[in-house]
């Protein structure tokens, strides 16, 4: 009786035990977890680490917690390493002893960091360093190695709803506060369950030192996942919306957002590089055991769609002369879309702007859009074929103004975010080592990335200059007066020529207009057969000409070796120009054929100038004059080239156009029998037998000498058979010397004439 009246007083105490350690579990466990979480977290990490509320219910499977902080140390300017508004957590108990642990909710609000730094150290080392002081850590002492066990599959984490609030992670400079940046979201949530991840208002801001708040902005991130698939071998993303990615960038005299950047890459390197642990050298490779016949592994990730919408670069430019206060768009796309599963890219509406310099035109470049088509299957192995890639309307508006060209202006935009060049090592001695004999090109089928078709439809190219007031319009004025005192007898000697129709003749260009300096209907290339295709190609005229195209040809077709494109001497098989439409024109000092080479070489030119001026570092050393490599570069050789089926259209000053055939134009064996020259070189012996052949069709239509048509000299009334006139004096002496034979005719002033319509083009 009495052993049981023990047993009993035994049970009991047992019992209020048990019922005493449930009431410090249930209502005393949050608050002793957050007593020693402050007490030994504030002595670890050397500075306070405070929870103001702490909340555990183990029946329930809970944890609420409010207003954790841990303070910095007071050597940084911020006054929080880290702080926590709320941190709510929900797991379902009975699933944590099973293969699946359910988390039915975890909520975070207002989680801020601050990574701070000055010259010397930063807060995480400060951090690390007495942490590990406190655990009297020893980095020398042996690693124990851990034991896994192989066959033993990891659980799986099903997270019914995440959601992170108002997120924001500060890079702060205790010694430079205009560097400080930091970044952020409004909102994150993820549900495994349905399948979703959002991502709302993501953001990264400019250092302080610049005046645009934001680097780059994001609207919303939204993804479609299948759930059954997330810890498969192959997610499956179903789709992904990115909407507004805008990125800010800003340029003033004194700096810009790549310098600022720079800045802060290498503080963060140094100091990071400081918190790594050294690495163990390097085992050498081992070689990989090929398995014959071994299946191809499944692709990462299963994408079916991605779409990014509203794709903007903005830059606030301040060095220019009564720049906006606002961003200008610097480049834009409308949309990208991407299907990897069905191996299809698409962009929509590529632009870029004009800077903002006075350009008469809105855009420098402007594209429809560009269509990829890929073989999903190459995607992730060796080589990725590229089947076919369309660009659709291509636009380039080039543009010159009296002082400079938006071409100069965009490279003098971007050389702005260069940083200085660094000093480059000294070259060491030159090794009497034998050279390392060079590899062979590989060939173009065997490349990592395999293109077999390419489209580009509807190019255009503008060229966009002020006219100036060439010598060309005072001497056809000359012309005009000239003629007009001639007697009748004389203007017979003219042959055909009506010199009523020489004087106000032809088209004037309006100063600024467009010229449609190339444009094609469609280029089709097949890179692995080596051909080359252009349909309905036209060269405009060059400014001062009556008519809108100087050559229009129906097809220009290129058939060369695929596997020469880089080998030291390109082999082209063919060259056919089919049908091509020349309008030549001759004026008094130059035909428009010169004219356009004169143009191009000219912006060329002021071009080449400008970058010169860009690149010239302040104080420049003079530079030891250098031998041109005659033999530097890829040579070429053409088999054959063919021109037929021409037309010249010839038009001598103010006559009207005369057409005559263009005799075909046949070439073998350019450059074969040295082996191989230049591409210039066969550029220019081409160009000439074609210059020489329309030169030729012209003084056929017209009856003029060829060589008086492609003289270098001036084109004189001598020259179209006027008496009294020297064909070697210029064309001011020239109409002098004309004056005193027709004197005495004494003609009636003549009427004003209209200017007459433009000529027709072809």
């Amino acid at each position: 009786m009495k052993a049981k009246k023990v047993l009993g007083t035994l049970l009991g105490a047992v019992v209020v035990l048990v019922l005493l350690l449930a009431c410090i579990v249930f209502f005393w466990l949050g608050p002793t977890v957050k007593l020693a979480a402050e007490k030994i977290g504030s002595k670890a990490l050397g500075t306070p680490l405070t929870i103001e509320t702490l909340s555990i219910n183990p029946r329930n499977g809970t944890v609420n917690l409010d207003g954790f902080v841990i303070a910095n140390h007071e050597a940084f300017a911020s006054s929080n390493a880290v702080s926590l508004l709320n941190l709510e957590i929900a797991v379902d108990i009975g699933s944590i002893f099973t293969e699946t642990v359910v988390v039915q909710k975890v909520q975070i609000d207002n989680p801020h960091a601050t990574y701070d730094q000055d010259s010397a150290r930063d807060n995480i080392q400060e951090f690390i360093g007495n942490v590990q002081t406190f655990i009297k850590y020893d980095p020398d002492a042996p690693k124990k190695v851990k034991k896994t066990n192989p066959s033993k599959e990891p659980k799986v984490v099903i997270v019914y709803s995440l959601e992170i609030n108002d997120l924001q992670i500060h890079v702060d400079h205790t010694d430079s506060p205009m560097l400080d940046i930091f970044l952020g979201f409004e909102q994150f949530s993820l549900s495994m369950t349905n399948g979703t991840v959002q991502l709302k208002n993501f953001y990264i801001t400019n250092p302080r030192s610049l005046a645009t708040p934001k680097l780059f902005t994001l609207d919303s991130i939204d993804i479609k996942l299948d759930p059954s698939t997330i810890y498969s071998a192959t997610p499956s993303i179903i789709d992904i919306q990115i909407i507004k990615p805008h990125a800010y960038l800003e340029l003033t005299p004194e700096t810009s957002t790549v310098a600022e950047l720079i800045k802060i890459s290498d503080r963060l390197k140094k100091h990071l590089a400081s918190l790594s642990a050294p690495k163990p050298p390097e085992a050498a490779p081992q070689p990989k055991e090929t398995q014959p016949n071994q299946a191809p592994a499944p692709p990462p990730v299963e994408l079916h769609n991605l779409v990014v919408d509203d794709i903007q670069i903005l830059l606030l430019d301040t060095t220019r002369t009564n720049a906006s206060a606002q961003p200008a768009t610097m480049a834009s796309i409308e949309s990208i879309s991407v299907k990897l599963v069905e191996g299809a890219l698409r962009i929509n509406n590529i632009t870029i702007p004009n800077v903002d310099a006075g350009f008469m035109s809105t855009n420098l470049l402007h594209l429809a859009g560009i269509d990829v088509s890929l073989d999903p299957a190459s995607l992730y192995s060796d080589q990725m074929v590229i089947k076919e890639v369309f660009i659709d309307s291509p636009l380039i508006n080039l543009e010159q103004t009296e002082t400079t060209g938006n071409i100069t202006e965009l490279q003098k935009t971007a050389m702005g975010f260069v940083p200085p060049a660094l000093e480059a090592p000294e070259t060491p001695p030159a090794s009497d080592a034998p050279a390392e004999e060079t590899k062979p090109p590989m060939i173009l089928s065997e490349q990592p990335v395999v293109l077999r078709s390419l489209l580009v439809t509807n190019f255009v190219v503008n060229m966009i200059t002020p006219l100036e007031n060439p010598a060309e319009g005072a001497s056809t004025n000359a012309l005009s007066m000239g003629l007009g005192k001639l007697s009748s007898m004389a203007k017979s000697s003219l042959d055909m020529v009506d010199p009523a129709q020489l004087i106000n003749s032809g088209t004037e260009a309006e100063s600024n207009a467009p010229l449609a300096l190339l444009t094609f209907d469609l280029l089709s290339a097949e890179p692995l057969k080596g051909l080359i295709q252009i349909d309905n190609l036209a060269v405009g005229n060059p400014p001062g000409f009556a008519n809108k195209n100087l050559v229009k040809l129906d097809q220009f077709r290129l058939d060369l070796d695929p596997d020469t494109l880089e080998a030291d001497t390109m082999l082209i098989e063919d060259i056919l120009i089919d049908k091509p439409r020349i309008a030549y024109e001759r004026q008094l000092t130059t035909d428009n054929i010169k004219a356009l080479q004169e143009f191009i070489k000219s912006v060329v030119e002021n071009r080449a100038e400008a970058k010169e001026e860009l690149e010239k570092p302040a104080e420049a050393e003079p530079e030891t004059e250098k031998t041109p490599d005659k033999e530097a570069g890829q040579k070429v050789v053409i088999n054959h080239l063919l021109v037929k089926d021409g037309l010249v259209k010839a038009k001598i000053s103010a006559m009207p156009s005369i057409p005559m055939p263009l005799p075909d134009i046949e070439m073998n064996d350019i450059g074969k029998e040295e082996g191989g020259t230049s591409s210039k070189e066969a550029l220019s012996e081409i160009g000439t037998t074609f210059y020489d052949a329309i030169v030729g069709s012209a003084a056929s239509a017209t009856g003029f000498a060829g060589d008086a048509l492609k003289g270098a000299g001036a084109f004189t009334l001598g020259n179209l058979g006027v008496p009294g006139m020297q064909s070697d004096q210029p064309e001011t002496e020239a109409v002098l010397v004309a004056e005193p034979a027709v004197e005495e005719a004494k003609p009636e002033k003549p009427k004003p004439r209209k200017s007459r319509r433009p000529g027709r083009t072809f």
